[in-house]
């Protein structure tokens, strides 16, 4: 795009990122990084605490309200839809999303992590990549969680280094 000659600094910053996702989302297909179009395991409309044990799985969590699931294994992908003030906490994934959600905080370890029209949402990550945020921009910060079997479950989604060989 053409620079404007007075333009401010942060005008231009603006306009660069505006490009920067533009050329991001166009490479990119949201319904093949979800691997997948249905769900093995669907979380809707729910509140409390809910707890998600299958591994290899897809999940969907929609419509949730005052929320925490915790997703303790290694699953395909992960989408939040539509949920208000709720935590979900992904143990290792190969993607993890948050669509149209307010108030939520996203904790995951996972490859690919995608955040579109959320407000006033945290995410929790540990992943080789940074994540694709449209919109609103969300607090960052480390995954500082753990559970037995965290090490094992991210290895087998491949978010570590491979062993040196010796």
């Amino acid at each position: 795009e053409p620079a404007v000659a007075d333009e401010a600094p942060h005008a231009k910053r603006e306009r660069r990122a505006a490009a920067a996702v533009r050329t991001a989302t166009q490479h990119v297909s949201f319904s093949a990084l979800f691997e997948d179009d249905g769900a093995d395991v669907v979380v809707s409309q729910k509140s409390g605490v809910v707890v998600v044990n299958e591994a290899g799985s897809s999940v969907l969590v929609e419509r949730c309200r005052d929320c925490r699931i915790y997703v303790a294994c290694h699953v395909r992908c992960v989408r939040v839809v539509a949920c208000v003030d709720c935590l979900v906490y992904v143990g290792a994934a190969r993607v993890a999303s948050l669509l149209n959600c307010a108030r939520c905080v996203l904790a995951a370890a996972a490859h690919r992590i995608i955040v579109d029209a959320s407000t006033e949402t945290q995410l929790r990550l540990f992943t080789p990549c940074a994540p694709l945020c449209v919109g609103a921009a969300p607090a960052l910060g480390p995954l500082a969680a753990a559970y037995d079997g965290l090490a094992r479950d991210a290895e087998d989604a491949r978010l570590l280094p491979p062993a040196p060989n010796r």
